[in-house]
């Protein structure tokens, strides 16, 4: 299973993918198809894309918080031949 906290990291970054293909690329290929009505399109997928962003970063944020109150510390130390060894600190965290 995915940690919760990872999942919504994972969502925040596909919103704020799709937030930035809608800011880019259907204003763009509306511009470059000379619609009559490209001003309203142009406005609506800014404000969508906008607020998939916004929503995207909201959700990444709250994401990376700990819900159990543990931060973890990670030493990593490299080893003969690139072998990487990693040691975690469990810290309890006051509140």
């Amino acid at each position: 299973m995915i940690d919760p906290s990872l999942r919504r990291k994972k969502l925040g970054d596909i919103l704020c993918d799709i937030g930035k293909y809608l800011l880019t690329v259907i204003p763009f290929t509306y511009f470059m198809s000379d619609r009559p009505s490209v001003v309203y399109v142009l406005l609506a997928t800014a404000i969508a894309g906008a607020a998939f962003i916004i929503f995207g970063v909201y959700l990444s944020s709250v994401g990376s918080e700990s819900s159990t109150g543990r931060s973890k510390r990670r030493k990593v130390k490299l080893l003969r031949n690139s072998v990487f060894l990693i040691e975690e600190e469990h810290t309890e965290s006051k509140s």
